[in-house]
């Protein structure tokens, strides 16, 4: 892969580039809580996240520090649009956001002032799915039961059971 400029909306990112365009990048799992950092407004990091067609999921970006205002734009397997912020200050959560393809899908993160430190979380609303903390109980609740968690900011279990009408 050859190392090269782009420019996209009059701003210039830097990285290399896949076959589908765009920078390569991390990987975040449902559940996952990947710390990050912005520092030009130059810099686009770069998410990726295999989903099913039907799949629902949550997107939320927390600023911890600096001045920065995000900008968080994900995209589906076709490089379409399915969601982007305006420049926010300091939390962008795009909740319940029903997928429409079976692929790899893409966030994108960048600033369009300033720079930031930040937390991405991505949450797929499921049963069994999020990747839970050593402290948390099952996932599975049944009738009488108590299940025990730890929730940080960012964080999102989700606890399954079956009832009936």
């Amino acid at each position: 892969m050859n190392k090269t400029n782009i420019l996209i909306a009059g701003l210039v990112f830097s990285g290399l580039l896949t076959l589908d365009g765009f920078a390569q990048g991390n990987s975040i799992a449902p559940g996952e809580i990947k710390s990050g950092q912005i520092s030009s407004v130059a810099q686009t990091n770069f998410y990726t996240f295999a989903a099913s067609s039907n799949d629902v999921i949550n997107v939320g970006l927390l600023r911890t520090d600096g001045s920065g205002a995000p900008y968080l734009t994900l995209y589906d397997p076709a490089t379409n649009v399915l969601f982007e912020s305006g420049p926010n200050g300091t939390l962008i959560f795009d909740e319940g956001r029903r997928l429409t393809k079976t692929g790899t899908y893409t966030i994108a993160v960048r600033s369009t002032s300033g720079t930031f430190d930040y937390l991405l979380t991505l949450t797929k609303v499921a049963c069994g799915v999020n990747s839970q903390e050593p402290a948390d109980g099952p996932e599975a609740l049944t009738p009488g039961a108590f299940s025990g968690g730890q929730i940080s900011f960012m964080d999102m279990d989700t606890y399954c059971f079956t009832g009936t009408s």
